[in-house]
């Protein structure tokens, strides 16, 4: 009987790329020297929505990708996203609604606070987790003006 080992978040993503139309042509690179892990920086990002132990949610990582992409947008297209992603929670339910916003209006504040220099679009990513863990895989583009030499 043979056993196979689960594919790791980066294989998995790597795999994505490899199959997609919207990659052709791009090279990946793999952790690039000198450049900071987008996994970690999304995990400072969203630092303060950490629950009791530490952990934050899957849903809350995927909120948070959202909206630091969203943060590149012109103001017009970046207030549709946002309105996107609050409407996604039932029009009855404005206590979950005000949440959101407050959610989202958060994290812009802290792209703009924390991290304005860092200009990397997150392309794709694959969140594992566990009851005592959480693991972030991401495909972004590289800092501009990067030169792997």
């Amino acid at each position: 009987m043979q056993h196979r080992t689960p594919s790791s978040g980066q294989q998995i993503l790597l795999k994505r790329v490899h199959a997609s139309q919207h990659f052709q042509n791009t090279q990946v690179m793999v952790n690039p020297a000198g450049t900071e892990k987008m996994s970690e920086v999304i995990f400072r990002f969203v630092e303060p929505f950490k629950d009791d132990d530490g952990l934050v949610s899957k849903g809350m990582l995927e909120i948070a990708i959202i909206i630091w992409n969203a943060s590149f947008m012109p103001s017009d297209m970046q207030r549709k996203a946002l309105e996107d992603v609050v409407n996604v929670l039932p029009s009855d339910d404005s206590e979950a609604r005000r949440d959101m916003f407050f959610i989202v209006n958060m994290l812009l504040e802290r792209k703009r606070q924390y991290f304005s220099n860092n200009k990397r679009m997150i392309m794709d990513y694959h969140i594992t987790g566990s009851a005592h863990s959480i693991h972030v895989d991401v495909v972004s583009t590289v800092p501009e003006g990067y030169d792997p030499e």
